[in-house]
């Protein structure tokens, strides 16, 4: 319990029962830890919880205080809470319905935690992170309504997937709000920041650093050069862009995590940079030593195989979930987020009015990119895409077969965009031997927003795929 871990006071649980130190009303138990009862959704008395804890603490206003508070949400087992759950798109899976549902309780409840510190007069004073643990576990019985979609894996997995998640910091006055700031961190880091913002000594036995100088921009170098992770059979160490991952003992992938297809066995680039291997090896090696126990990760786990061959080298086949069917299993590029498993490189994408709407980064050299995995078509394919833009100049098309570890240099065809605010059919006839698997379509620079109404690719025996974005309307 908490009050073993440092916690002087504590409201503990997960569903309809909670060890505690005080009552929701704030009053202290005498018989703590008290177990409570409160058969309501856990998200509401977690809140509760937190608000009562900090009514405490409005009344001894100079002394300092840390809060940890821990959602159980969104998480298996999933509810229905009202009023979210009525809120949410009713043609979505339920499992997604009941996990937007959790979500909103707990952005409503961190609204009414960051309202009292203001009525506390303590907004300016504190600084709040706000991050998940993992990614969504896709699991047949354990998605829990989550997409990590346009990442690759699921929880139990050190691709970005399992570990790239939301990361949130906000300190009005001391942090710069709006800002997205670009280099890797970790949530080691919360503890190494808290501590120096205590005022308290260095720990060395942190792995964290404070991020308080690079977060202002005192400091404008990365806080960490590698990050690193081991986990069961597998262990991943991070120098950016570079992301080495090691599973067990018998298979290794490096990755360009700035690519936008992700971490696929497709752009693994171990063969292509083994000076790159060889140095995030040996630092690898390295870290792990220092870890209890020392050494490298188990060899082999059967669960871990078996989430690289369904996610990442796509040896097996995803399982379908009770029932029968995968349409509440969503994969890697998840078709019901409305971009249709169409992902963006230098640019955002947006469905909106039943167009999918491209803006080009402004912070961005290169040009704007969407590009689809996933695909199955014999060629020669004509690629026809319905789009209005108010600049037109050069784009291309580049693709990928089967055979094709890479996009080859070669497979590439230009083709003008039209500037015109009236829709106009663009059709690129590609060239394509083999079967199509890959797509990249390049926008010219500079690229205002540009909507696409639909994606047609059809092959000269008669197959297509189309892609209508007005398809969640």
């Amino acid at each position: 319990l908490p009050n073993h871990l440092g916690f002087d006071e504590y409201f503990c649980g997960t569903m309809r029962r909670y060890h505690a130190s005080h009552g929701l009303d704030g009053r202290p138990f005498k018989d703590a830890p008290h177990v409570v009862a409160d058969d309501r959704f856990r998200v509401e008395v977690q809140t509760e919880a937190a608000l009562s804890f900090l009514d405490r603490r409005a009344k001894i206003p100079s002394q300092p205080w840390f809060l940890y508070l821990a959602w159980f949400a969104p998480h298996v087992p999933l509810e229905s809470p009202e009023p979210w759950f009525s809120q949410t798109p009713k043609n979505l899976p339920k499992e997604r319905r009941q996990a937007l549902a959790m979500i909103a309780a707990m952005d409503d409840g961190l609204g009414k935690i960051r309202a009292k510190l203001r009525e506390m007069n303590a907004e300016k004073n504190t600084l709040i992170f706000f991050i998940s643990d993992n990614g969504a576990p896709l699991k047949p019985g354990a998605w829990d309504g989550s997409l990590n979609a346009p990442l690759i894996g699921e929880k139990g997995m050190l691709t970005d997937g399992g570990t790239r998640t939301p990361f949130v910091a906000a300190w009005p006055g001391a942090i710069p709000a709006g800002q997205t700031y670009e280099h890797p961190v970790i949530n080691l880091d919360v503890t190494a920041t808290s501590v120096a913002l205590a005022g308290l000594p260095h720990d060395k036995k942190l792995d964290g650093v404070n991020l308080m100088p690079f977060l202002t921009g005192a400091n404008k170098a990365a806080p960490h050069d590698y990050l690193f992770w081991r986990w069961r059979s597998q262990a991943a160490v991070l120098e950016f862009p570079w992301k080495l991952i090691v599973l067990g003992d018998h298979e290794k992938f490096l990755f360009n995590v700035t690519n936008p297809e992700g971490e696929l066995a497709a752009n693994n680039l171990l063969a292509q940079h083994p000076d790159v291997v060889a140095r995030l090896e040996n630092k690898l090696k390295a870290w792990s030593a220092t870890l209890n126990p020392p050494g490298v990760p188990e060899p082999k786990n059967t669960e871990d195989d078996k989430f690289f061959a369904d996610h990442v080298t796509k040896t097996i086949s995803p399982e379908p979930k009770a029932g029968g069917t995968n349409v509440s299993m969503p994969a890697t590029a998840d078709e019901s987020t409305g971009t249709q498993g169409w992902l963006g490189r230098n640019c955002s994408l947006q469905t909106k009015n039943g167009v999918l709407a491209i803006s080009q980064e402004a912070s961005s050299k290169g040009p704007a990119v969407i590009t689809r995995n996933a695909l199955d078509l014999p060629g020669p394919v004509t690629l026809t895409v319905r789009i209005r833009t108010s600049a037109g100049g050069k784009g291309a098309v580049s693709w990928r077969v089967k055979s094709d570890a890479d996009f080859p240099p070669g497979q590439t065809t230009t083709f003008d965009w039209p500037a015109s605010p009236e829709w106009h059919d663009v059709k690129i006839e590609m060239p394509v031997s083999g079967r199509l698997i890959h797509l990249r379509i390049n926008l010219p620079r500079p690229s205002p927003e540009t909507q696409i109404q639909s994606i047609t690719l059809e092959a000269r025996d008669g197959t297509t795929r189309t892609f209508h974005f007005d398809k969640q309307k």
